[in-house]
């Protein structure tokens, strides 16, 4: 990627390329690279940015900034908009003449978007903090369960859960193991109901202190569920269905996905507007 090492704006966005690229990318102001491609006018590189590929293929301007995150872990959507979407690559190629000749118009946008500094997202440092406090959790919530499962669900409890998964058995026939997926199945013995809580603050632990943790967090979403499905009544409320989604998105965001950040984000936006929902809809008039 050839840049104009004198526009303050271009080297902030470079910037943000290089964090995005890692060493996947070549970084060079046409100030000492121009010389090394002598097929391209110096005119072209203080027009646009220039983005030559190892087979020698150019690309400038818009084309050049989309092609470069190919090279991005996540980034790639915005070339197959430009490559394939009708008018994306025409609108983008527009924009970017026109900031590139108001390059103070870009500066101001950029800084006002974006903050005095563009630097690419990272969330080693949340992420890790975020599953080790999820572990205390699933702790919690295991350990609650274990003091009083038997009698919710164990066999001389309110609503026993082998009675439960038996009627559920003559209603639906096979189809009750897809409609209520849990491990009490095989077991649903009282030795078996405490023990899965013992196991899930076993695991819990695991992901506290980062060890197997996508292991732990796979197991402990499939105990939940199990739980879930089990405990009838008392595991039918709006916490339930919060810990196994943020359960499930957990085990992924141990790979550092940035999707899952986002997916987190919606489930958070779907938690408050349908509390706020509930309410609104209520019928009480306070």
């Amino acid at each position: 990627m050839v840049y104009d090492g004198e526009c303050g704006i271009c080297r902030y966005w470079v910037t943000y390329w290089q964090d995005l690229t890692e060493d996947r990318v070549i970084y060079r102001a046409y100030q000492e690279a121009a010389t090394a491609f002598p097929s391209i006018p110096v005119s072209a590189f203080q027009r646009a940015i220039q983005l030559i590929e190892p087979d020698g293929h150019v690309y400038s301007g818009a084309a050049a900034t989309f092609r470069v995150l190919l090279h991005a872990p996540e980034r790639t959507a915005w070339w197959w908009c430009y490559s394939n979407l009708p008018g994306f690559a025409a609108l983008s190629e527009w924009a970017y003449a026109l900031l590139a000749r108001r390059r103070n118009l870009l500066n101001l946008l950029s800084k006002l978007l974006w903050g005095p500094s563009l630097r690419a997202e990272r969330y080693r440092l949340v992420s890790w903090i975020f599953l080790r406090v999820f572990g205390v959790i699933y702790v919690a919530a295991f350990a609650s369960l274990g003091v009083q499962i038997l009698g919710l669900i164990g066999h001389d409890g309110l609503l026993p859960a082998g009675e439960y998964f038996e009627a559920a058995h003559q209603a639906f026939g096979n189809s009750a193991y897809r409609l209520l997926p849990s491990l009490f199945w095989a077991n649903s013995s009282d030795t078996a109901l405490v023990a899965g809580t013992v196991v899930g603050v076993v695991l819990g632990l695991l992901v506290v202190l980062d060890r197997w943790t996508r292991l732990a967090l796979i197991g402990l979403f499939a105990l939940y569920l199990s739980y879930v499905h089990a405990g009838q009544d008392f595991m039918s409320f709006q916490w339930d269905s919060l810990l196994l989604e943020a359960g499930f998105l957990a085990i992924f965001l141990t790979g550092g996905s940035k999707i899952v950040v986002w997916l987190y984000r919606w489930l958070v936006f779907r938690y408050m507007f349908m509390a706020g929902l509930v309410k609104l809809l209520s019928g009480d008039p306070t």
